[in-house]
C-alpha cells in the first residue's frame, strides 16, 4: 500500500500542487464558482492549508481561514477521484479541525451543495450541525454547517 501523508503547505511547490488541486475542485463542481472570488482564492491561498500526498504525488487539499468572530472556515475539501472511498477525506477533515484547535479557534464553519452527499456525511459523522444562515453567503441550495471546537 503506498502511504499518504498529510502537511500544511510550506513551500513554492506545495503551493503549485494545491493550486492544481484546487483547480481540478473547482472542474468538479456542477456550477460556476467564481462568484465566490475562487481563481482569487487559488491564486492567493489565503489562510493555512493541508496537502495530502500518496507516492510523493498530490491527492487531496483543504484549508482552513480565521473570520472575524474568533471561528473559522473549513475551506475546498477535495480528494482526487482514485483516493475516495478510502478515508481521506475524513483524515484530512480531522488535520483541519486539529490545525483549528491548536491555532485557538472557536468553532469552524463551512458551506456545502446538497448534491455534495458524501462530503456532507462526512461532515454530519464529524459532529457539524446546521448554522444559522448567514445572510451574506445566503444562497439557494448553500447549506450552511458548524462545529464547536
Amino acid at each position: 500500500m503506498i502511504e499518504t501523508t498529510i502537511s500544511e503547505v510550506q513551500d513554492e511547490d506545495d503551493r503549485a500542487a494545491t493550486r492544481a488541486l484546487l483547480m481540478d475542485y473547482g472542474r468538479a463542481l456542477d456550477f460556476a464558482i467564481c462568484f465566490a472570488g475562487f481563481e482569487r482564492e487559488v491564486e492567493a491561498l489565503p489562510g493555512l492549508w493541508l496537502l495530502a500526498r500518496a507516492g510523493g504525488g498530490p491527492v487531496g487539499v483543504v484549508g482552513i481561514a480565521p473570520d472575524a468572530d474568533g471561528g473559522c472556515e473549513l475551506k475546498r475539501l477535495f480528494v482526487r477521484d482514485g483516493q475516495r472511498g478510502s478515508g481521506l477525506g475524513r483524515r484530512l477533515c480531522q488535520a483541519a479541525l486539529d490545525a483549528a484547535r491548536a491555532k485557538g479557534h472557536a468553532s469552524i464553519h463551512l458551506e456545502t451543495l446538497p448534491s455534495m452527499a458524501a462530503a456532507l456525511a462526512l461532515y454530519r459523522s464529524m459532529g457539524f450541525e446546521p448554522r444559522a444562515v448567514q445572510p451574506a453567503v445566503a444562497s439557494d441550495g448553500i447549506i450552511q454547517l458548524e462545529k464547536r471546537l
